[in-house]
């Protein structure tokens, strides 16, 4: 019995544990054709930090056009080791939102008060054209920093009015063509 006893307090200690070393992950939404948006996922009410790149993974015809933070949760940027500045870490810090659109580079690092668990949009990039971002970096909850958390998308435009215009050209010669015969 005494056994039983042990092995239960074991099982109990494992569980308090694992809930308060819960590991928030990454996560793309919300893709309306023309901006998409980072989530982070956490499993426990606390503070959070994140500290993420984002960059074009694939996809010739892929543009940034434009990264906005959710200050009304991400409520304090933070120092960051920023990997697309050359030195990084040693450095390569940056401080909040850094962004370089010419080269499809993001960096964020930016905290948050004491939040209910739940799905948390962190960050909305804009673009034009199609391809795929890839985010990866570091989130701490509770106090704990977890393990390196990635996430990609595939993502496909709204084409431009112009180039719609464009591509419905030989179609309305056709269509007036047929109409002269």
């Amino acid at each position: 019995m005494r056994y039983l006893l042990r092995s239960f307090a074991a099982l109990v200690c494992v569980a308090a544990a694992a809930t308060s070393s819960a590991t928030p992950t990454l996560q793309f939404a919300n893709d309306t054709g023309s901006s998409v948006t980072l989530q982070v996922v956490t499993d426990d009410s606390s503070s959070i930090g994140a500290e993420v790149a984002i960059e074009i993974n694939a996809g010739p015809t892929l543009e940034l056009t434009g990264a906005t933070v959710n200050t009304a949760f991400w409520d304090y940027a933070n120092p960051g080791d920023n990997p697309f500045i050359p030195g990084a870490p040693v450095g390569g810090d940056s401080f909040g939102l850094w962004t370089d659109f010419a080269l499809g580079q993001v960096f964020a690092a930016f905290g948050s008060g004491f939040n209910p668990m739940g799905v948390h949009d962190f960050i909305t990039i804009d673009y034009t054209g199609s391809g795929s971002l890839m985010a990866e970096g570091f989130l701490a909850q509770n106090g704990v920093l977890g393990a390196i958390q990635t996430a990609n998308v595939d993502l496909v435009g709204v084409p431009e009015p112009a180039a719609l215009a464009l591509g419905l050209l030989p179609f309305v010669a056709l269509a007036g063509r047929r109409n002269r015969r």
